[in-house]
């Protein structure tokens, strides 16, 4: 039982630093696909809407990795932001 006990103390300080990395940011065009690479001719994960929040844990070159409910992939950068959209009347 204590064995159980120390790798989990153990991976949850592992863990830690990974989870706390993540920001919060936002999508600012109507929609916005993540993809399973950082490509646009890889496949599509899902497509959120403009307003949706968004976990970014990476940033690479234009893309960032982001996640969102239980989807991970990437999206291009120019499509997120840490600011809330404007809302349009």
């Amino acid at each position: 039982m204590q064995l159980f006990l120390k790798k989990l103390l153990v991976s949850v300080f592992l863990l830690l630093p990974a989870m706390a990395s993540a920001e919060t940011f936002y999508v600012q065009s109507k929609e916005a696909k993540i993809y399973s690479e950082k490509s646009f001719k890889s496949d599509v994960i899902v497509t959120l809407e403009r307003g949706t929040e968004i976990d970014v844990s990476e940033r690479q070159g234009s893309w960032a990795q982001v996640m969102h409910d239980k989807s991970q992939g990437w999206i291009p950068s120019l499509l997120i932001s840490e600011d809330k959209p404007v809302q349009k009347d």
